[in-house]
C-alpha cells in the first residue's frame, strides 16, 4: 500500500490524492510491487459520505490479494463535485503514471481497461462519472444513495453505456434495497452489454457490504466476502474479457450463494460461455445470459479471418464450416444453462473449435461473444 499524489488531467484537485493497494512482495506500507509481465487489472474506487478512499482498507486489501491494483481516490470528505471530477481525471492520470519509467507501477497496470467502483454516494457518483465517461470499461455501485428525494442520479444514469453491477442489501437502512438500489438499477436504461442487480438478504447492511471500518460498526465478513466474489468476477469479465466469470455474478454459482436473495439481469448483447471442464466428444454445460426468447448455438472449425458485420452484430465463426449445434428457450431470469453433447471435430491441423450464439437482447436478437475450444 502506498499514498500517491498524481497530477490532474483537465479537472479536479490540483493534485489527485489516492491510496493504492497492490500485490506486494512483502507485508507493510510502501512494500515493493510484485512485478509481472502481464499488467494487473486496475480499478478506481470512490468513497461514501463522511469517508475517504483510505477508509476502505478491506476492499483495497481484498482486491490486491486477488491480483488487482486498487486506486482508492482520496478526495476530501463530502466534496462530492470534486470527487466526480477527480475520478474522471484519474483515468488519464493513471495512463500517464503507467507510462512513467520512474513510477513503481511502470507498465504494471492494465490502463486500457480500467474499472470504476463506488460505495453509497460514491456508488451514485459512478453514474455521474460514467455519464461523461473518460474511458472506464465497467462499473460497480455498492449500495448507491439517491438522496432524500431519490433524484440524485436521474440526470446521469440514463447516459451510462458501459456494463454495471449494482449491489445492495435488505438490511441497509440508508440506501434501501427497494428505493435506492433498485431505483438506481432501473434508471440505467442505455447500458450496453449487461446491467446486473444483486440484492443480498437482511444480513447485508450499508456498512458491511463494503467493510467500511471507520463506521465503528460490526462488520459481517461473510457478507463482505460474498459481495467480493461477485465483484472480482464482474471485473475480470469486462477487464479481461473472460465471460465465464459471469457465472459467479449471475449464473448458477451466484444463485447457489445463500446470502444472495435476488438477481436481476437486463441484457443488450448476450454473453455465452461453456462451464469447465470442456472436452470435445462429451457433454458440456452451455451457459448464456440473454433476454427471454430463444438461444441458437452455432459451431465452426476455426474462426473468420475478420469479423463479418451483420444487422445482429459481427459473425466471428468460420462461415465455411459453421453448423447449427442446438437451440434452447432462454429463461425469463436472464440466465439459461443447457447440457448438450459437444461433438468431436477431427482436424489434421488441430484447428480450434469455436462457438457463437444468437439470442435476444434489449433491442432484438444479437450475436454473442466468441467461445474458443481447444481441439
Amino acid at each position: 500500500m502506498r499514498d500517491l499524489l498524481l497530477p490532474k488531467s483537465g479537472q479536479g484537485s490540483a493534485q489527485l490524492p489516492a491510496r493504492v493497494f497492490y500485490p506486494a512482495t512483502r507485508p507493510g506500507p510502501s512494500a515493493p510491487l510484485r512485478s509481472r509481465k502481464t499488467p494487473y487489472p486496475t480499478i478506481v474506487f470512490m468513497a461514501g459520505t463522511g469517508a475517504r478512499g483510505r477508509d476502505y482498507v478491506e476492499i483495497g486489501y481484498e482486491l490486491a490479494s486477488h491480483g488487482f491494483i486498487a486506486v482508492m481516490s482520496d478526495a476530501p470528505v463530502n466534496a462530492f463535485a470534486l470527487q466526480v471530477k477527480n475520478a474522471r481525471s484519474l483515468h488519464a492520470a493513471l495512463i500517464a503514471l503507467n507510462r512513467n519509467k520512474k513510477s513503481f507501477l511502470y507498465q504494471q497496470m492494465r490502463t486500457e481497461r480500467l474499472a470504476l467502483l463506488g460505495h453509497s454516494c460514491g456508488g451514485s457518483h459512478v453514474a455521474h462519472v460514467l455519464a461523461k465517461n473518460p474511458g472506464y470499461v465497467c462499473g460497480v455501485a455498492y449500495a448507491p444513495y439517491l438522496g432524500l428525494g431519490l433524484g440524485y442520479t436521474k440526470p446521469y444514469s440514463p447516459l451510462v453505456k458501459v456494463p454495471i453491477l449494482v449491489i445492495g442489501g435488505k438490511g441497509d437502512k440508508i440506501s434501501t434495497a427497494k428505493d435506492h438500489v433498485r431505483g438506481f438499477f432501473e434508471e440505467l436504461s442505455a447500458v450496453r452489454g449487461h446491467k446486473v442487480l444483486q440484492i443480498l438478504d437482511s444480513r447485508c447492511t450499508h456498512y458491511n457490504i463494503a467493510a467500511y471500518v471507520s463506521s465503528q460498526r460490526k462488520i459481517d465478513h461473510r457478507v463482505f466476502k460474498a459481495v467480493h466474489r461477485s465483484v472480482r468476477a464482474w471485473l475480470r469479465t469486462w477487464i479481461e474479457n473472460d465471460f465465464a466469470k459471469l457465472n459467479a455474478v449471475a449464473g448458477d454459482s451466484a444463485r447457489r450463494e445463500a446470502l444472495i436473495d435476488q438477481i436481476l439481469i437486463q441484457t443488450e448483447r448476450p454473453s455465452a460461455w461453456i462451464k469447465e471442464p470442456i472436452r470435445l466428444g462429451s457433454n458440456a454445460a452451455f451457459q448464456l445470459i440473454a433476454e427471454q426468447g430463444v438461444g441458437i448455438w452455432w459451431l465452426s472449425q476455426g474462426v473468420a479471418r475478420r469479423p463479418i458485420p451483420t444487422p445482429w452484430g459481427s459473425i466471428e465463426l468460420n462461415p465455411k464450416s459453421a453448423i447449427h449445434l442446438f437451440s434452447v428457450p432462454t429463461s425469463a431470469s436472464g440466465f439459461t444453462s443447457a447440457t448438450v453433447y459437444l461433438p468431436r471435430m477431427a482436424s489434421p491441423k488441430k484447428i480450434r473449435v469455436a462457438l457463437q450464439v444468437i439470442a435476444l437482447g434489449r433491442n432484438g436478437y444479437r450475436l454473442s461473444n466468441l467461445i474458443k475450444v481447444r481441439p
